[in-house]
């Protein structure tokens, strides 16, 4: 199931509870890590931009994927936007805004991964480096972004 609503829902849902407090069990420099990931597209160049070694940040985006939530943007009156989640075979009719092709977005592979499982591939309709740019595309109606 995907979140239908883009904000910062994931720490919400990562909150582990302890006897007399709650304790956050994601780190926000993990999420500084995927973000950074997604707009470059590309492990070495995220890596160099957050002055640290590739292997460790591929480690901690893996980590981070295997628990991480994706959520979809849908433009706004799209037939999907009032629920609260959508499941991935919900979007086979849709046209796909993706990270840019052949830049090894751990996003993309992601996307795929979850349209392959649930029995299809995804058709994509416009992409971009930059998830602003994607959101752009998705309030002006020109399909549905997958994202972080």
């Amino acid at each position: 199931m995907l979140n239908t609503k883009y904000g910062p829902t994931l720490l919400n849902q990562q909150r582990t509870e302890r006897p007399g407090r709650s304790r956050c069990s994601l780190e926000l420099r993990h999420l500084r890590y995927f973000v950074v990931a997604a707009e470059t597209c590309h492990f070495g160049q995220a890596a160099e931009r957050l002055q640290m070694a590739q292997p460790p940040l591929s480690q901690q985006i893996r980590q981070l994927e295997a628990r991480e939530q994706l959520v979809v943007a849908l433009p706004e009156g799209h037939r999907l936007a009032a629920t609260e989640s959508v499941a991935v075979g919900e979007l086979r009719i849709e046209d796909f805004i993706m990270y840019t092709a052949g830049s090894r977005s751990v996003v993309n592979d992601a996307v795929i991964r979850a349209c392959r499982a649930a029995g299809f591939h995804p058709r994509i309709a416009h992409e971009s480096a930059k998830t602003s740019t994607q959101l752009s595309l998705v309030a002006a109606g020109l399909g549905v972004a997958v994202l972080p």
